[in-house]
């Protein structure tokens, strides 16, 4: 299982000094490796150049550098770590000053509960679903199992976190999080089989959510969906 300190997002801020504008003069790429989520330093990654090869891994804070390598060599940057997609950025020509360089590098999730309470939650989850002889799915391309959870929607007795519920479909729900004006728009597409697709913007306070099938949710709740219902992992947000 992961290490819960694994974070979901990172980005590169990358600077690269030329010394001159052509692709036969030296370049010195450098920079840090983020997270993208909280802004701390990413040691361990690897940082490598295409199609010279050269690499560097990311000291404790986050930093790389390379010094004078022919332009000619300095194609691509790929950016690689446990925790995290692999990322490849194109360097292509650029212009005789230094720069910077964002990029979003997409989870590796194990998509495991990570903490005591997720664990608990899922346990109760998969025992609601024997009980019913139901079926719990989870959508692995966007869960994120991060920090510690708080509460979930619906499943567990809903605990009063959720502010609001606006439906505009059976499809779409934005759920408010109390103290928290930020929102979680989700677009379930699936059936009774499991979902296909999810779209879907979380803001910080979302952890992880589970897709879990009609039969598991409380006949007649308005949470109810003929896709199945999402129940979010929140964070304690202090309450």
């Amino acid at each position: 299982m992961r290490s819960t300190s694994a974070r979901p997002f990172a980005f590169v801020l990358l600077w690269m000094t030329f010394v001159g504008g052509t692709a036969s003069r030296a370049v010195s790429p450098s920079g840090t490796v983020l997270d993208a989520l909280t802004g701390t330093p990413v040691p361990g990654a690897v940082v490598s150049l295409r199609p010279s090869g050269a690499r560097v891994v990311t000291d404790e804070e986050g930093r790389f550098s390379f010094i004078d390598l022919p332009g000619a060599e300095v194609r691509s940057l790929r950016v690689t770590h446990p925790d995290f997609q692999p990322s490849e950025i194109p360097l292509g020509s650029q212009v005789d000053i230094p720069w910077r360089l964002e990029i979003v590098l997409r989870p590796r999730v194990d998509f495991a509960p990570q903490t005591d309470e997720q664990r608990e939650v899922r346990s109760r989850a998969e025992a609601a679903a024997t009980q019913t002889g139901g079926t719990l799915w989870r959508e692995e391309e966007f869960a994120f199992a991060l920090t510690r959870v708080a509460y979930v929607l619906d499943l567990l007795a809903y605990s009063g976190l959720v502010e609001d519920l606006d439906r505009s479909t059976d499809e779409e729900r934005c759920v408010r999080i109390r103290r928290n004006s930020d929102c979680a728009r989700v677009e379930v597409v699936g059936d009774t089989n499991g979902p296909r697709a999810i779209q879907d913007y979380f803001p910080a306070e979302i952890d992880s959510f589970l897709i879990v099938p009609p039969e598991l949710t409380r006949r007649g709740s308005r949470y109810e969906s003929e896709h199945g219902v999402v129940i979010l992992f929140i964070r304690s947000l202090d309450l």
